[in-house]
């Protein structure tokens, strides 16, 4: 009897408010990637932005669970608000991680840009399969470079070519 590998998809950030690109991205990238689940896991306190919004991490949370409701397969998680602090991919990734279990990471261009200084990024390159997700305007070259030199440096599994030629088709 052989036991399955679960395919676990992981969107994090501040969603500060979570809107209908993190929506569309989460929809797409679930139908896409045949994740087994898509967890959707805002942040308690990002490590990496100045706080600007009056919300909290509570009220984020809440405004999660009420747009990422209609689509199946996706969970929102409160473990990073649970948790409390700072939240660090990281961590995240640490306490996600099984053997029988395959995460991979989805990033917006910008975050994915600058995977390589975010804290312990080695780790986040050994614990899951990157997922860059671009916007329709962001330059695919740059993109490209930026995963050669990942996969170069961080023997990273990257995934980038299905989400080109998905925009591609819708535009």
């Amino acid at each position: 009897m052989s036991i399955s590998t679960e395919r676990i998809g992981l969107f994090g950030g501040t969603f500060a408010p979570p809107h209908l690109g993190h929506v569309h991205a989460a929809q797409t990238m679930s139908d896409m990637m045949n994740f087994d689940r898509l967890l959707i896991m805002p942040t308690a306190i990002p490590s990496h932005k100045v706080k600007t919004s009056i919300d909290t991490p509570e009220d984020r949370l809440e405004m999660c669970r009420a747009a990422f409701s209609g689509i199946s397969g996706v969970e929102v998680s409160d473990y990073e608000i649970t948790k409390g602090g700072v939240s660090y991919t990281y961590d995240t990734l640490e306490y996600l991680a099984h053997p029988r279990r395959e995460i991979y990471l989805l990033c917006g261009t910008d975050m994915f840009m600058t995977l390589s200084k975010w804290k312990n990024s080695d780790r986040i390159f050994r614990l899951a399969n990157i997922v860059c997700v671009p916007r329709y305007s962001d330059g695919e070259d740059e993109i490209r470079h930026k995963a050669k030199e990942y996969e170069a440096v961080f023997s990273a599994n990257i995934t980038v070519n299905i989400i080109f030629l998905l925009l591609k088709t819708y535009n």
